[in-house]
């Protein structure tokens, strides 16, 4: 039996936690957390931080603490052989554990659980859309940038809803892949020609898609879902130009904080099982 610390105000971190109490002596701390670094002496078998377990690359993403926790706190509170754990881990925080000869793994880089996490993800993003516009899906113009796996669940979802989905993507293959899922396909050179048509629009590309010249053109009766971790338009220019802006980040936790818990701690375990001392 182990003892493991998990630091995040995630709802998904509380379905962890449950999970892995069945079997080890856990503790959640979701806010005021710095006072376990505070004079304690007690060390833990694994940490276990939330997706992402850091915004700034510096500290531990505990969004209900007002003390901020540093990388290099986390290693004065880890066991001899023991593990730290984090999804979307940055560089920096694998350094400081190199340093420190502690074991740091990304229990969001197995393939299987991005997988099982777009299935919640698109479904939030479903309905987020449908509680964000007046009309029925059904015959909706939709437009979806990108298409990896959260967006080709969530065009899957839309298409058989009857809504006419367009997808916009670089890659000529996933256009294809797209038009054969039942979708209309374009490259992103064509945004400014087609934004004009979209009632919903679902960004999933991290990285800036929309610029000016095309958010002009979105129609003012138009939502846009922002469902990337990097924003693909600038929010106060889609509101300067009167277009309703959504942010869809960290749905899994919102609207299914069970079913995306449980996937993660399935990831967990298994990393746990290949550590030894930890178990």
């Amino acid at each position: 039996m182990a003892d493991i610390l998990i630091l995040g105000g995630d709802k998904r971190l509380q379905y962890v936690a449950d999970r892995l109490n069945k079997n080890h002596r856990t503790e959640l701390c979701a806010d005021n957390c710095r006072r376990i670094f505070s004079g304690t002496t007690k060390r833990y078998n694994a940490v276990i931080l939330g997706i992402p377990c850091s915004t700034d690359k510096k500290n531990v993403n505990i969004p209900l603490s007002i003390e901020k926790i540093p990388f290099e706190l986390l290693t004065t509170v880890v066991a001899e052989n023991g593990i730290i754990l984090g999804g979307m881990i940055p560089p920096v925080l694998y350094d400081t554990c190199e340093e420190k000869n502690i074991a740091c793994r990304d229990y969001y880089k197995n393939e299987t659980v991005i997988l099982k996490n777009a299935v919640p993800s698109a479904e939030g993003a479903l309905a987020l859309g449908i509680n964000s516009t007046d009309k029925t899906i059904r015959g909706m113009n939709i437009l979806i940038t990108g298409y990896g796996r959260i967006a080709s669940f969530l065009a899957r979802y839309l298409v058989s809803m009857g809504a006419v989905v367009t997808i916009a993507a670089r890659r000529e293959e996933k256009r294809v892949l797209a038009e054969i899922n039942g979708c209309r396909a374009v490259d992103f050179s064509r945004l400014s020609a087609i934004a004009g048509n979209q009632l919903l629009i679902y960004n999933t590309v991290p990285h800036p898609v929309f610029d000016e010249k095309a958010i002009a053109e979105i129609s003012r009766k138009a939502v846009y879902i922002e469902l990337a971790s990097i924003p693909g338009a600038d929010s106060g220019l889609l509101a300067r130009y009167g277009i309703t802006f959504v942010n869809g980040s960290g749905l899994p936790s919102r609207t299914a904080p069970e079913a995306a818990g449980e996937i993660i701690a399935e990831s967990i375990i298994r990393i746990l099982d290949e550590y030894t001392g930890v178990i």
